[in-house]
């Protein structure tokens, strides 16, 4: 089985989160398992995510389409409305969905061959390539975007890692 999240997804919407499994494959819950667990956490960090650009953005995901064979969910990255005048220039709802994006697809490649974080320093090389997207936005217009903290970092490595064991127990 193949958890992934396809980087040539179509237009339909942001993101796509795929596992890739055999036909008759045993105790097959654990594939579903595994999709709910990762849509969970991938909530949770946008969530953790926001707060480094501002603490009232309200990101919430939404389902664009299920297909089955692997099953493939879209998702995309929608922003509540924020009373923050500060955000109300420009098309703020598109770029802060689109580095929310930015962001899960870092943390992927971050985790890339790891099943865990064990050293302080990864964290915080991970912590400070977020906060360079959050700066990227340039939405605020100043410098005042905050590093995702590291306890909420670590909550969202462990959520991927543990929603992968559903499928990959040496996780």
């Amino acid at each position: 089985m193949i958890v992934s999240m396809p980087k040539n997804a179509d237009m339909r919407a942001d993101f796509c989160l795929e596992i890739d499994f055999d036909k008759e494959t045993e105790n097959p819950g654990r594939v579903f398992k595994t999709m709910s667990a990762l849509i969970d956490t991938f909530e949770a960090i946008d969530r953790d995510l926001a707060v480094s650009i501002d603490s009232k953005i309200e990101p919430i995901l939404l389902l664009e389409d299920v297909e089955a064979g692997s099953i493939r969910v879209w998702l995309a990255n929608k922003i509540r409305d924020v009373e923050d005048e500060g955000l109300k220039s420009g098309d703020y709802k598109k770029v802060i969905g689109q580095y929310l994006v930015r962001a899960k697809w870092y943390i992927i490649d971050f985790l890339e061959g790891k099943s865990k974080i064990t050293d302080k320093a990864e964290i915080e090389e991970m912590q400070a390539g977020l906060l360079e997207l959050a700066e990227d936005t340039n939405v605020r217009h100043l410098p005042s975007y905050v590093p995702i903290e590291k306890t909420k970092l670590l909550r969202g490595v462990e959520g991927i890692t543990n929603s992968i064991s559903h499928i990959f127990p040496q996780f």
